[in-house]
């Protein structure tokens, strides 16, 4: 059986990606030259730029999907007038 929101998970899923990477090429090579200043860097270098990706991708996308879901509803509300 197939799920009915599929399609809406589908683009959430497809604008979540879209902004993951655009984040990450914007913040990663400022972490990366944050880090060539710090001795030993290449050691957690790697696990910084994850980290930090995580975080500021979780909470842009959670802002973004709030924002869709919203105007999801405003949508929804027009056709479902009484």
């Amino acid at each position: 059986m197939s799920d009915p929101n599929f399609p809406e998970q589908a683009g959430e899923f497809g604008v979540d990606a879209a902004i993951d990477t655009t984040a990450d090429n914007l913040i990663n090579p400022i972490l990366d030259g944050v880090a060539c200043h710090i001795p030993g860097a290449e050691g957690f270098e790697q696990m910084l730029n994850t980290e930090v990706d995580q975080v500021i991708n979780n909470d842009l996308n959670t802002e973004v999907n709030k924002g869709i879901g919203g105007m999801s509803q405003d949508a929804e509300n027009l056709f479902n007038r009484e």
